[in-house]
């Protein structure tokens, strides 16, 4: 949902700026494919400005899809070194038949293993951020060797044609067509409060200083031509406003709600990166060095054109030289000592990016809840599976209690099934024989499985497992989830999600990119009942997945649970009337409020910390690199760990 939010949202700052830039220059702007012929060689190497384009233009999209997904921001910005790797085997390919040197293919293999290893050592991956960010880089690498090659086939006397509207214009066909076939535009106009501050703040500042600038500070994109700049100068400037955005920004983000986090692998890698693309030599060949113009010629040329001289008046070119060599010497160390200071803040952001990347977290006014226990209730078993199933064919069930008994701490509790069953033609009986279930039991088809685990925790008040694991038939993420359990799952486990997590939010505008909102007032007066006081952010849960103890699920009071359960049953509750469902589709099998029950699991768990928020590595990642198994879940107050005998469940 959030995509859509940020395409509206450039496509207001692009108009605002490209508007008040075109005023200010009083010119037209050029429309796409206006190219002078006479300024285009004749081998027809003009058309690099198609792949060029292209690939800009999709990079484009894909890098906004990949700031969405990404939430650790300070490895986000050292993906760029994927697009110089792109770029810098792009040259090698174009330029194989000059040969390879040794020194060259070193480099770059050293580039190759940085940037792998700083991916591997992340702690957040998803599929989506993997993709879309390597393929944002990937196309921005070729976009950029692409533009490494058309300007040497155009007449240093004219501009090569701008790409800057071609690029911008198939980039928001792109992402507009992706985002209204994938997602509901008038949910998304309606929803647009539930924005993210300072993902607004940064796409904001990022698409309107890419617009003025003609290039981006996070992915080496450029729509304006530098043939009057040596390339690697510009690359150099590049890769060092790059290296200066990871830094501002990792310094930052370490103050954000959920902070980011960059190990000591990934920072080092970082800077063997850096170096390596620094210590580049680039090669050149006879064509580009011929005619690209990278010596003062091209550049007074190009001055000349944009002050309104004759660029073929040889005499006027002279005298533009010779004024410009004639300026006094102090202007030149003016640019010194901008640099020097810049070079110094740099310095010391890099050293508070260090201080609080590893530095304890950021000091917080909001009060950490008291957590309530029952520590007087004796589980009369270790674990049990309550399994939420409709329709789903029982080998489902068996894959489950048969990937739990290959964990030795859980299988070491004797797991013990209770299947519940929202099918109205299912056989009670067969499913207990064919699951070997503890218990079976048929519930009406209502409130999804929000229903299913109040029904259980109300039903079994007084028998509930030492551990309860919360589960659908149709598992989400069923391989990580197991191997989730296998990581953190011990015997002083309180809460423990098993869907993704990091998603904290205040509750005063607490959405996510699903298009789920709800009323600060509900979410207020829930956390209330919970533990009697408000909340100031909560931490969401997703996918219906968890594991809690029978400690802390007690622990709330059980006119809590009644509470719930009631509202997502009965048609005539407030979870299913207006003015809660504020035009929103309800049915009493598909309650609206079921969607926060999934999302609320933690905050009744008590379980709603920042320090989950950002420690907790993704399902796909598995775990962090100098983290514990305290990383995803909260503990409660350590037992005698029991033995009982599995066959209790016969």
């Amino acid at each position: 949902m959030q995509a859509l939010h940020l395409l509206l949202i450039n496509l207001v700052v692009i108009t605002i700026v490209l508007s008040l830039a075109q005023s200010r220059r009083r010119q037209p702007i050029s429309l796409p494919g206006t190219i002078d012929e006479s300024a285009v060689a004749e081998d027809g190497s003009r058309y690099w400005v198609i792949p060029e384009t292209l690939a800009m233009a999709l990079s484009f999209p894909l890098s906004m899809q990949a700031l969405l997904h990404w939430t650790n921001l300070s490895t986000f910005t050292m993906m760029p070194l994927f697009s110089y790797l792109s770029y810098e085997v792009f040259g090698l390919v174009v330029n194989l038949k000059q040969g390879l040197r040794w020194t060259k293919a070193i480099q770059v293999t050293g580039l190759a293993c940085s940037s792998l290893l700083i991916v591997f050592d992340e702690y957040r991956l998803t599929p989506e951020n993997i993709l879309c960010a390597f393929f944002a880089t990937f196309l921005a690498g070729l976009s950029l060797g692409c533009k490494r090659m058309r300007p040497s086939t155009l007449n240093p006397s004219s501009n090569p044609p701008s790409v800057r509207l071609e690029a911008m214009f198939v980039s928001i066909v792109c992402a507009a067509g992706w985002c209204i076939w994938k997602e509901d535009p008038v949910a998304a106009i309606t929803n647009f409060k539930i924005v993210d501050l300072w993902m607004l703040t940064l796409n904001v500042g990022s698409t309107t200083a890419a617009v003025l600038t003609g290039g981006s500070f996070i992915f080496p994109l450029s729509t304006d031509d530098h043939s009057e700049i040596n390339v690697a100068t510009t690359q150099a400037a590049k890769i060092s406003a790059n290296f200066a955005m990871t830094t501002i920004v990792g310094f930052i983000s370490t103050f954000l709600p959920i902070r980011s986090y960059a190990t000591v692998l990934q920072l080092c890698c970082y800077c063997a990166a850096t170096i390596c693309l620094l210590s580049t030599p680039q090669v050149e060949d006879d064509r580009s060095a011929k005619t690209e113009g990278f010596g003062l010629e091209s550049f007074f040329k190009r001055r000349a054109q944009k002050s309104g001289f004759a660029v073929d008046d040889d005499e006027a070119l002279s005298e533009i030289s010779l004024v410009s060599e004639a300026e006094p010497s102090r202007s030149r160390i003016l640019p010194s000592l901008v640099s020097l200071a810049a070079y110094a803040v740099l310095l010391v952001t890099w050293i508070g990016f260090l201080a609080c990347n590893f530095g304890p977290l950021p000091d917080s006014n909001t009060r950490a809840p008291v957590t309530l226990l029952d520590p007087s209730y004796s589980a009369p078993h270790g674990f049990d599976v309550v399994i939420s199933m409709y329709k789903e064919p029982v080998e489902a069930v068996r894959a489950i209690m048969s990937e739990l008994s290959e964990i030795p701490l859980a299988n070491a509790s004797a797991p013990r099934l209770h299947l519940y069953t929202k099918d109205e033609t299912a056989q009670v009986d067969q499913l207990k024989e064919a699951t070997n279930a503890f218990q079976v039991t048929k519930l009406p088809n209502h409130g999804r499985e929000g229903d299913t685990y109040l029904q259980h925790i109300l039903r079994e008040w007084d028998s509930l497992g030492r551990h309860t694991l919360f589960l659908q038939a149709d598992v989400h993420n069923s391989r990580e989830i197991f191997d989730r359990i296998r990581d953190f799952y011990v015997p002083e486990t309180g809460m423990l999600s098993l869907g993704f997590t990091g998603k904290l939010c205040e509750t005063e505008n607490c959405g996510d990119r699903w298009g789920w909102y709800e009323e600060p007032a509900l979410l207020h007066e829930l956390c209330q009942k919970i533990n009697g006081d408000y909340c100031d952010k909560i931490l969401l849960s997703y996918k219906g997945q968890f594991i809690a103890s029978a400690k802390r699920i007690r622990g709330v009071s059980k006119d809590v649970y009644e509470g719930l359960q009631l509202g997502m049953a009965d048609p005539e509750s407030w979870a299913h009337r207006e003015p809660y469902l504020n035009g929103r589709k309800d049915s009493v099998n598909a309650p609206r409020f079921g969607y926060t029950l999934e999302r609320m699991w933690s905050v009744i768990m008590q379980c709603s910390t920042n320090e989950i928020a950002w420690k907790c590595p993704s399902l796909l990642s598995r775990t962090r690199r100098g983290g514990d198994v305290g990383d995803c879940q909260c503990f409660d107050p350590p037992e005698p760990m029991m033995v009982f005998n599995a066959t209790e469940n016969t």
